[in-house]
C-alpha cells in the first residue's frame, strides 16, 4: 500500500512538472527522502501526506486510497480557505480583491453582481450582525431574523427596490 502512496506522490509531483528536488524543497525534506518514499522503501508519514495535500491542493482520500479525484475543485479549495481563515475575514479579502486593479477580470466578472453597489461603512454593523448570527447555526434564530426581515422589508417593498435599481441600471447602460 505504501508503495501506492508513493506511486500517487510521483503522480502528482510529475502532473505539476517538479522535480524530486524542487518538491523536497518545498515539503522541507531532502531529495533522497522523496525517492525512497516514491519508490517504496520509505513509507511516507501522515504529515507529510497531510503537507503534501495542502500546499498542492490534492485530496487525501486519493492520495492514500486511488479513489476519487486528484486535485481538489477549486470549490473545494475556496471552501477550504474559508474555513482555514474565517467567513468574516474571507468576505474582507475578497471585498478588497474586488477593488484592486490588477485583478481585472475578477471585477469584470463578479462586479456586475457584487460590484456594482456602492459600499457603505454604515451597513457594517449590519451586515457582521447577520453574518455572526448565521455563524451561530442556531435554527430558532435564523427564524426570527427572518421573521424580522419579512416584517421590516415586505415582499411589495422588496419588489419596488428590485425594479428601482434595475431601472438605475438600465439607465446607466444607456449612458
Amino acid at each position: 500500500m505504501h508503495n501506492l502512496i508513493g506511486g500517487r506522490i510521483r503522480h502528482i509531483r510529475k502532473t505539476l512538472k517538479m522535480t524530486q528536488e524542487a518538491l523536497a524543497a518545498q515539503l522541507g525534506v531532502s531529495q533522497q527522502h522523496i525517492s525512497h518514499v516514491e519508490n517504496g522503501t520509505k513509507q511516507a508519514s501522515q504529515l507529510l501526506i497531510k503537507h503534501i495535500c495542502l500546499l498542492f491542493d490534492t485530496t487525501e482520500t486519493w492520495l492514500t486510497t486511488g479513489k476519487g479525484d486528484v486535485f481538489l475543485s477549486n470549490e473545494e479549495i475556496i471552501k477550504n480557505q474559508i474555513l482555514h481563515i474565517g467567513e468574516r475575514a474571507f468576505a474582507e479579502a475578497l471585498r478588497k480583491l474586488l477593488n484592486d486593479d490588477s485583478l481585472e477580470v475578477l471585477g469584470t466578472l463578479l462586479g456586475p453582481r457584487l460590484g456594482e453597489k456602492p459600499y457603505d461603512p454604515s451597513l457594517e454593523p449590519m451586515i457582521d450582525f447577520l453574518v455572526d448570527l448565521w455563524s451561530l447555526r442556531d435554527d430558532k434564530l435564523k427564524s426570527w431574523a427572518l421573521v424580522q426581515f419579512e416584517r421590516a422589508f415586505p415582499e411589495d417593498m422588496k419588489e419596488k427596490v428590485k425594479n428601482s435599481c434595475a431601472n438605475n441600471h438600465n439607465r446607466e447602460s444607456i449612458a
